[in-house]
């Protein structure tokens, strides 16, 4: 939110950088720790280029998953269109203040998501459903497409990082429940983050660490399940339509980004 108001104030490129700065290191304040990995929240892709400058020789990843099951989770699994039926006045207004409205819908930060959809999701959900009224299927498929492109735009350039060695900072990586775990230590880990010195015993606690969901609302230490095909099962018509209209394209690009 503060790089979002930073943005929207005008706020010279060299102030944001320095802010991502100040906020990552903030976070990276841990005693002992050598390494440090930040999870953005998905909209902060239209922000990449900002993180970029602010850490230009790390790497970084996207990962991803069929869209199609990810407008289920969107839909489904969070209740998307109860809760916005739901908001109150008070958080109607609120939102109204940074732009949002009750018909952003995937956009769940009503402040950080404002400027993403009143100038990227609207605009592209209209363009090409040809509606001023998109149906909910088709502004969760334009967040989404909104969200990859600046991750494609920033895969297809390479970067000059030390030594004029031209290498990519980034890699898409394709979300698998049974194996991503393994995928990570095993390739990204050591191969894109230059991790080779993982102590053995650490890696397998890593990996088993890794099989466990974090959020659990009841608290408990669940294991990640492959709901794919559970995902696929749900969606229904309309939602399957707007997945195929917004992100097919983007979906097939990035799974022609190997990380390896």
């Amino acid at each position: 939110d503060a790089l979002r108001q930073a943005r929207a104030g005008g706020r010279p490129r060299a102030d944001q950088v320095a802010l991502v700065r100040l906020l990552v290191g903030l976070l990276g304040k841990v005693q002992g720790h050598k390494s440090l990995f930040v999870k953005f929240q998905p909209h902060m892709t239209w922000f990449l280029p900002v993180i970029q400058d602010a850490f230009p020789d790390t790497p970084w990843i996207f990962l991803y998953r069929n869209p199609v099951e990810v407008l289920v989770s969107l839909l489904v699994s969070l209740d998307e269109v109860q809760r916005r039926a739901q908001m109150s006045d008070e958080e109607i207004k609120f939102g109204q203040a940074f732009g949002m409205s009750k018909e952003a819908y995937c956009l769940s930060n009503k402040t950080a998501g404002g400027s993403l959809f009143n100038e990227k999701v609207l605009p592209l959900a209209q363009k090409l459903t040809g509606s001023l009224s998109p149906r909910k299927e088709d502004i969760c498929a334009a967040y989404l497409a909104a969200v990859i492109q600046p991750v494609l735009d920033e895969l297809i350039q390479e970067d000059s990082i030390g030594g004029g060695q031209k290498v990519k900072r980034g890699k898409a990586v394709p979300y698998q429940a049974s194996s991503l775990a393994d995928w990570l230590v095993d390739y990204i880990f050591p191969g894109h983050f230059q991790l080779s010195s993982l102590d053995p015993e650490i890696k397998e606690k890593m990996k088993v660490i890794a099989a466990y969901k974090t959020k659990a609302i009841d608290n408990k230490r669940t294991k990640f399940k492959d709901d794919g095909p559970a995902k696929q099962q749900e969606a229904w018509k309309e939602l399957i339509e707007s997945s195929s209209t917004f992100l097919d394209y983007a979906y097939f690009q990035l799974m022609n980004y190997i990380p390896l």
